[in-house]
């Protein structure tokens, strides 16, 4: 049974004062491997800590409420950026095979269109990033516009996209360069929940300025069941070739009873152009997936809200083998506990019908080949934890 905010294993009962400061130091499980670092207090978050910047293992930030705090050192310690945060907050297009340390966003491709039906999207310009002495630099670029099209139907305003959205979208550079970039859109397909949400994938082959359509990963009409349908996703690239996308399908936001359910996913073995049919994934969910896959290969899995299964905190699941069959599980909540004396969770988090302790917003920052930073908030404000396998 669950003590506290421990997994089902974890005893923390009859301790030694010595043992429990040694596991509030570094806490490293014995059967897993893993081990999690004291947590990092951050800041005020505007909603979850699921958007970050990383250039390479040492390089990386998160846009806070009012600012983008910024790390040289792998995350060891932060600083604020003169970067504009709000941009810095959109989208990131993959970096380009040949520019590793150039990013661009989107521009205004994304924005909210109240009224009128759409198959094309676009922005007269983006904001370039590239790295500082000490932070992200954002340059307006208006030399090169960004351009969605090809949409094999026109799409508008619903509640859970209006109509074009890359707000828990996910993107993939191919070997040979070209981008991958998906959106959530509603073109209908679920009689039972008229506003359910549909995935599409666009292809670039100019670094990501102009995307056709290239398929539709997961459609309304795959869960007639889910009331929100295939909506939050993330993808990997894994070391065969295979697109590996995890989908969230309900997670409490549904408009008639506000169900949770697991992640599902589907695979993709041609680049995007076709996907297999969305399959129930075990033990994980329910809210906004996020996926890294590691140098050595294991695949890191997090997100949270999983109230179908008994509790309602943030996770970190690992598959060591990188198929995305079997995942360990990580409960954050016990391994910040374990390191924070302020804004510790409650042990409501593991109960199902509390208010939310957290978002379940996580973001995953690779710092090595066999280690990352795990982002999340607890009662609005982000932490982070450095997790080594």
């Amino acid at each position: 049974m669950k003590t506290g905010h421990c997994r089902p294993t974890t005893t923390t009962t009859k301790m030694a004062g010595v043992l429990v400061l040694l596991l509030a130091l570094v806490s490293a499980d014995p059967v897993w491997g893993a081990s999690f670092t004291l947590p990092t207090f951050l800041g005020e978050v505007s909603w979850g800590l699921s958007n970050s910047i990383s250039f390479d293992y040492a390089s990386l930030g998160y846009p806070l409420k009012d600012t983008l705090i910024w790390s040289n050192n792998g995350g060891e310690t932060f600083t604020n950026s003169s970067s504009r945060p709000k941009i810095a907050a959109n989208r990131v297009a993959s970096p380009h095979a040949a520019s590793k340390f150039s990013y661009h966003d989107f521009g205004v491709a994304g924005e909210d269109h109240k009224t009128g039906s759409y198959d094309t999207f676009a922005s007269q310009y983006s904001f370039n990033y590239t790295l500082g002495p000490d932070s992200v630099i954002a340059v307006v670029n208006r030399s090169k516009r960004i351009l969605f099209k090809g949409l094999p139907a026109n799409v508008s305003c619903a509640k859970f996209s209006c109509p074009f959205r890359f707000g828990g979208a996910a993107s993939a550079t191919l070997h040979d360069g070209t981008v991958l970039q998906t959106a959530i859109i509603t073109w209908g397909g679920n009689t039972h929940s008229p506003d359910a949400t549909s995935i599409v994938i666009y292809r670039s082959k100019d670094q990501g300025y102009t995307f056709d359509f290239l398929s539709v990963v997961a459609n309304a009409s795959d869960i007639p069941s889910s009331e929100e349908g295939p909506n939050e996703h993330d993808m990997v690239l894994l070391r065969n070739g295979t697109l590996f996308m995890t989908v969230r399908i309900d997670g409490g936001d549904g408009p008639l009873t506000h169900p949770y359910r697991n992640y599902y996913r589907t695979l993709s073995h041609d680049q995007g152009q076709t996907w297999s049919p969305l399959a129930k994934m075990a033990g994980v969910g329910s809210a906004r997936p996020r996926m890294l896959l590691l140098g050595n290969g294991a695949i890191i899995l997090s997100g949270g809200r999983h109230k179908n299964a008994g509790d309602q905190g943030p996770k970190v699941w690992v598959d060591r083998s990188g198929q995305g069959e079997v995942f360990e599980e990580y409960d954050v909540s016990y391994y910040h506990n374990l390191g924070s004396s302020q804004l510790r969770f409650t042990s409501e988090v593991n109960e199902t019908d509390t208010a939310r302790q957290t978002t379940c917003y996580t973001s995953l920052t690779a710092t090595g080949e066999a280690s990352f930073l795990i982002g999340y908030d607890v009662q609005h404000f982000g932490f982070v934890m450095h997790v080594s396998l």
